[in-house]
Formats: structure tokens, sequence, C-alpha cells
């Protein structure tokens, strides 16, 4: 049985378009099915809150027609026969059931119309009444079987493991639980807290796409235009083929800052120059710096004048020779040298490090192999092969407790060599939290798809695309224009990193405003087309409809988007849409065949004009990383150290930005270059790099609904609340009726009973079935601290498209995409 059934009949499609897939793609799934979150809701509770809720409704519906019509007429009838004791009582009834005060109504000449108003709205009073009382007896039933399934679910050896690797201090006291409560007795406080904690784990590990360890793992797929049906590799138990265990590179840096403070390993460590440094080699001396000097540069620093043989020095420092050698190239003494390279240190123009390579997928060993050869280097050395055999038993072994011995083992070495601690950040989500982590081949790889699948896909997307292309441009040739006036107010060119504070500069003075204010406006046109057609949850346009808003630049583009498929023939839905090429990134490490990746992504290298022209700027890895050794061209160091041979790096220090031809150009020592990717938080990124593909958030105040464009959901229905729209549900008084107030928003606001929830104090979304207590606990802590954004979990709990032996699992596709528009090149 195939695990993609729906893919199996699809029709051939045809239609040109000017995006095309590349043939290779990835699958990112949970490790875990969907079905790891069942049984932890209370439905005969939230069945019997709804009813509730319903009797509530009916409730106001006949108390408004008391208040609006029927007491206003029995008013006229009492004084049209001037009975005034009838109108001083009816007075009376009004102001109780404004109060909403339910009483029976008092002796008096009452029309049918009145007494029969005023049975309904107590009767749905007191339906609703009873309905929140049996509610109460069920939620006391449920809860304790519902916690009892959640801590099952989370003593499961395989979602230890799980934890184990998200959170080894989260997995101590859920042990610690265990023994507290091994002898029985009541649930308490302590417990619930605990559970509301569990609950996130689990959602984590079985609603989200992340690519870590055997709950994450990288499983690589192919168009084949040979296979007619989705085919796929066997699985196997735990779903993945293999493990293998990385050093962090935060713990390889501080091994590295261990080894360099050793006065003897450091002596020998070969200087570089800081990347930031800018030099200035000025016609202009004055006598401090004698012929052939000039003056260095770090933004925010003050400038430090070099004599020739000083200049010299921080040219020639590559990170390569030492500081004897530099000596030999410069035509010092070694000695001299070694003064003049200290001072250097000093003013931070130079520095003497073992900072490991941050696109290396091995940091550590990049930091072994710099050691100098000197018997202090010796315990850095041999202490790394020690914790290097010590991951080889971790990736072999699969049980918690002996993976938390050799874990100790490893972190009790760390601790030693480094005398840093060896947990930071438990239980964060993307971010490297020990010294470790694991990352695995997925099983039932490749998955190979026919050509049929392919084509769907670049149908569906090449619309939004080339929406997403429209508004990017008006972004982008508005930073361009200002970048161009920016440098010709500068003589037509200016060392990048002054570019880039002076550009900010002018950004703050508000000068971006007029173009933001029309990309506001062509994003609102766009709004308006579907709330047009909008029937209130759902707004569905052809990609006609939106033909005249698109507008796409001519050229050359790459995108990478996160795409879904829905049970049946339901339209595909679109996630996040990334700039990245996975190719380049830690992800190729585990493609089944790198040559063959390497060959399909090969073409892409023609939207930045050719690995001589492509660039991407390196900061210092934060994480696993999204570019490594395997990108094509060359890395611009500003805080990371790539690593990279001679020739495919450069210091950010050395590029200009410069005019040309009137459009502003960056280049370096060996001419113009293209950066990789322009971010959005970095404006003057943007401004040498290709227009991205960047399709717009649409929102349409506290509620928007689901966009479809064609074959394509481009936005799930989506709810934005300011802080403290949620007020019933944050200021519930006890369970019972913080579970009322979920259910009530729910009923009035639409909301389905999965949802995806987002918060200031997130990193990322948390899934939230509403009909769990734990769940509802969440969404309370998480408006509590803010605005809150809901949004619909599509495809739904029920159309889940990935079906395992296992059951459904959440799944998307990474796949990626190269467009050309205009004349062929």
């Amino acid at each position: 049985m195939t695990a993609f059934p729906m893919l199996d009949t699809l029709p051939g499609l045809t239609g040109t378009t000017a995006f095309r897939m590349l043939d290779t793609f990835v699958l990112r799934r949970a490790g875990f099915p969907f079905g790891l979150l069942s049984g932890l809701d209370c439905p005969r509770t939230a069945a019997a809150l709804r009813e509730a809720h319903l009797c509530r409704d009916r409730a106001e519906v006949a108390r408004a027609g008391l208040l609006e019509t029927t007491i206003p007429a029995e008013v006229g009838r009492l004084r049209d026969a001037g009975d005034r004791a009838a109108l001083r009582a009816l007075s009376r009834l009004r102001s109780r059931v404004g109060r909403r005060i339910p009483a029976e109504p008092p002796p008096g000449p009452w029309s049918p119309e009145l007494l029969s108003g005023h049975r309904d709205w107590t009767g749905a009073l007191d339906d609703a009444a009873r309905h929140t009382t049996r509610a109460r007896d069920l939620l006391a039933a449920e809860e304790p079987a519902a916690a009892a399934v959640l801590q099952a679910a989370t003593g499961r050896q395989d979602v230890r493991e799980a934890v184990f690797l998200l959170s080894p201090d989260f997995l101590e006291s859920l042990t610690r639980r265990d023994e507290r409560t091994a002898s029985g007795g009541p649930r308490t406080a302590r417990d619930r807290a605990m559970e509301r904690r569990e609950y996130a784990y689990l959602q984590r590990l079985g609603a989200k796409n992340e690519t870590t360890s055997f709950f994450g793992p990288v499983c690589f797929g192919r168009v084949d235009p040979d296979v007619q049906s989705v085919e796929t590799g066997p699985e196997t138990a735990s779903g993945v083929a293999s493990r293998e265990t990385f050093v962090a590179f935060w713990a390889a840096a501080a091994w590295a800052r261990a080894a360099a403070s050793v006065p003897s390993v450091r002596r020998l460590l070969p200087p570089r120059r800081l990347p930031v440094a800018i030099i200035d080699e000025s016609a202009d001396h004055d006598a401090a710096h004698g012929p052939g000097g000039g003056v260095a540069r770090i933004p925010g620093r003050p400038p430090v004048p070099l004599d020739a043989a000083g200049l010299a020095l921080v040219r020639a420092a590559d990170g390569v020779r030492t500081a004897a050698e530099l000596g030999a190239v410069v035509g010092i003494g070694a000695e001299e040298a070694e003064r003049r390279v200290a001072a250097l240190e000093r003013t931070l123009l130079l520095r003497r490090d073992l900072e490991p390579s941050s696109t290396t997928v091995y940091p550590l060993r990049d930091v072994v192999a710099r050691l100098p050869d000197v018997p202090a280097a010796a315990r850095f050395r041999e202490a790394a092969a020690e914790l290097g055999e010590l991951l080889e038993r971790f990736a072999e072994e699969s049980g918690v407790p002996e993976r938390t011995k050799i874990l100790a083992e490893a972190e009790e070495l760390f601790e030693s060599v480094t005398g840093a601690s060896a947990r930071r950040n438990q239980g964060r989500t993307y971010a490297d939290r020990f010294i470790l982590f694991e990352d695995c081949h997925a099983d039932a790889q490749p998955v190979r798809w026919p050509a049929a699948t392919a084509r769907r896909l670049e149908k569906a997307l090449d619309p939004v695309l080339k929406l997403g292309l429209t508004g990017a441009r008006i972004q982008h040739d508005g930073l361009r224009a200002l970048a161009a006036r920016l440098l010709a107010e500068h003589g037509g060119s200016l060392p990048f990193l002054e570019f880039a504070d002076a550009f900010a500069a002018r950004l703050a003075t508000g000068a971006f405003e007029p173009v933001l204010d029309t990309w506001g406006l062509w994003r609102t046109a766009l709004l308006e087309r579907f709330l047009a057609v909008s029937d209130g949850r759902v707004a569905f346009l052809e990609p006609e409809a939106v033909a005249d808003l698109t507008d796409p630049p001519q050229g050359a583009f790459f995108v990478s988007p996160d795409v879904m498929l829905q049970a049946g023939d339901a339209p595909l839905v679109l996630g996040e849409i990334h700039p990245y090429v996975f190719a380049w990134g830690l992800q190729a490490h585990f493609a089944p065949d790198p040559v063959e990746l390497a060959r399909d992504v090969a073409p892409v290298l023609e939207v930045w004009g050719g690995r001589e022209r492509a660039a991407t700027v390196l900061h210092r890895r934060q994480h696993k990383g999204l570019v490594g050794a395997t990108y094509p061209g060359t890395f611009i160091e500003v805080t990371g150290r790539s690593g990279a041979p001679a020739g495919r790096h450069v210091a950010a220090g050395d590029l200009r930005a410069v005019l040309r031809d009137g459009l502003p150009e960056l280049t370096g020592p060996d001419g113009p270059v293209s950066l990789y990717i322009g971010e959005d938080d970095h404006p003057h990124l943007r401004v040498f790099a290709p227009v991205p593909v960047d399709f717009p958030r649409l929102r349409a105040g506290e509620h928007t609904p689901r966009l479809v464009l064609g074959d394509l959901v481009v936005q799930r229905e989506r709810w934005d609340l300011p802080e403290g729209a949620l007020s019933a549900i944050i200021d519930a008084s006890d369970r019972l009726d913080l579970f009322a107030a979920v259910v009530a928003e729910r009923e009035r606001r639409g909301w389905p009973r999965h949802v995806f929830a987002l918060s200031p104090t997130e990193t990322k979304p948390v899934c939230l079935d509403l009909d769990v207590p734990q769940a509802q606990e969440h969404l309370r802590s998480l408006a509590a601290a803010g605005p809150l954004a809901i949004s619909e979990m599509l495809p739904s709990a029920t159309d889940l498209w990935l079906h395992r032996s296992t059951g459904p699992h959440t799944s998307e596709f990474r796949v990626a995409l190269t467009g050309h528009i205009g004349p062929p090149p």
C-alpha cells in the first residue's frame, strides 16, 4: 500500500507556466502520527457546554424580544387601560429582565404574549443551567481519564526519547512526577501544570513538521517521468533509516575559545583580519601614516592610522599564516611581526582565534584540524577524539537510559575542557539546546512523484508566485531608487558597511514610506478582490480575476515554498515561502545522491548571474545553518568564518556599493556580486539581491476568511485578536468556566476544533485541540501574554494526506522552483 494514495490518480495537466519545479524536493513530516494527540479531549463535556451555550443564545433572543417588542407593547396596552398598578409592576419586571435576573412575573393582567416570551427566556436559562450542571459532572469524570491518556502517551519509550532530545531537564521532571504519583492520590495543581507542559511537547511531536532527529527525519523525493503513481521505499519501525549525531556549533565555539585562551596555543594561531574592518588607502597621508600607509575603520569605533607595514600586515592576515610568516611576507622580523600583530589585536583589527567555520557540518573537527602542534593542544585534540567516540555511541543507542548516561559523560567531558555549562535554551524551538544534536535519514525515501504531480503544483503556484513577485518588485524598485540617490550624494561610491549605516539612517527618516504606501494600496486591492467574493468563511477567486494586479519584473527567479496536500481533490495548501535553496544547507548532507542533487539545482545559479557573481552574507551560525559548504558562490564574511578556500570568501569590509549606469551595484575585489538573499529586516541587503517572491499577508481586521486562488489555498482562515479580546477566557475562575468560555468563543467566532495559535511569546505556532483542557490552559496563557493570532488547521485533522502504517501524519513538501519572465536570456 502506498503512503501517498491521493496522487496515484491525478489527471495530466496542460498549460504553460513561468515557474518550473526542480526534480528534487523534500518531504517534511511529523515523526509521530497525529493520533498521538487522540483521547486527550473531553467530548461529552464539550457537547454539554455547547448545548448550554446554545440555550444561552436562545435566552438572549427571547430576552431581546421581551425588551424590544413585547414589553413596549404591554406598556402601551396598560397605559391605554389606565392600569397604573400594573404599569408599576411591569416596570419592575422590565428592570429584572434588563439585568438578566430571572424571576416569575408578579400577578397582573398580563397578555399571553408577555407570559409566553417570559417563559421562553427563563426556560432557556433553566436549560442552560441544567446543561452546565451536567457538564460539571461530565468534566469531573472525563478530565482525569483524559489526563491518564496524556500521561500514558508521554510514558511511551519513543516519546520519552523524543522529549529527552528536546529537553533532558523536562524528562527528569517527568521521571520525578512518575515517582511522586506512583502511590496514587488525587491530582494536584502541580500535576495539572505538568500536564500542560506534556501537551505542549505532544503537539510538537504529533503536529509539527520539524527537521529534528527521528521525529522529524529528512526525506528526499524526486519527480520521475517513468512512474505513473507515487512510489516510496519501505517503512522501518523507527521511521528512520539511519541516525547521525553532531556537535552543536555553539559547543564547538566554546571548545575553540578554551583552546585559544592557552597562551602557548594562542601564540601560534594565525591572525585574521576582522571582516568588518574597512581599509582606506589614501594618497593624501599625513606624517603619522608615512608613505604607503592608510587608515583602518571598524563601524562604530575610532579610525586606526596605519603605516605601510601595519597596512600590509592587516591585508595579509588571512587566518592561515602565523605572525612570523606574515612578517616574512611583509618584510619585517618575527619579533617585530609579533609585536605589531599584538598591537593590532588590541585595536580589534586582527584576532587570533579558533572560530569554527559557520558552513561546516562538523565544526569541532574544524577546530581540531586548526590546532597548532604544541603540547598544550594535545589535551583538546585527545578530548575531541573521546567526544567523537561518545557521539558515535549516542547515535547507535536508542534507549533513553543508555543515551542519558552517554550524554552525561559527554557533558562532563565538555565542561572539564571548556569550563562552560553544557545545557542552555532547554525546550526552546529551533535552538541548539545542548552540546549535541541528532538528525536522521528518513525511511520510505526517495519518494517518487509522477510528472503530473509536479505539473499540478506548478500550475497552482504560478499565479501566486507572480503576485508575490509583483508586490516584492514595488518594494525592491523603491529600495534601489533610494539607494541610487544616496550613492549619488556620496560621489557614486561608498564602502558597503558605511552604505548600510547611511541607508538605515535614510530609511529612518521615512524616505521609504511613499513606497510602502504604494505597496499597501496594491495589497489592499488584492484583499478587496477576495473579500468581494467571500461567503464569510471562504473567498475563492480564479487566477484571471487578479490578472490586472499581476506585473512581475523580468528576469530569472528562485523560490522554495512549502506545499501541503489534502485528502481527495481539495486544493493544495500554501505554507511558508522560502528564498533558500535546500540543497545548499544542512539538508543536503542527507540527500540519497548528492551528485544528482547538485546537478538538479545547478541551473538556479542563473538567478544570481552564475557562480562567479553569486554571494551570500555569512553571519555567525546560530543553529544548524541554512547555508553550508555546498553553496557554490562566494561567502561574504561579517561575523562568521566561512572556512572556504581562497577566492571563495571576501571580507565585508572589502565590498563597495557603487553607482553603475545610474543603478546601485555591489562590488568586491573580483568584480560585481549578487546577494543570495536579502532579509526583510536588512534593507541594505535587499538592494543587491534578486527580487524575492513575497506573497503578502492579507488581513481584514479581526477575521480574515480562507483565501483560495484557483487550486491553491494561499492563506488559511485566520483571527487576529488584540490584547484583551479573549477576556472571558483569561478571567475564567475554574476549569469548567474556562472550558465554557472556550466553547463560547468557538461558537461566536467559528473556530474549528483544531487551530494553531501564535503569540509574540512563542517562536512557532502551537497546535491546540480546543476540546482538550490542557490546550485550553495554553490558549489562556497565550491570550494573557498579548495579541494572539488564531488560524485554522488546514489540512484538517480528518483530511491529512500522508498515511503511514502508524496512521495519518501532518506533512508538507518543500519544493524548489525557478522562473523566467520575459524574453529568453
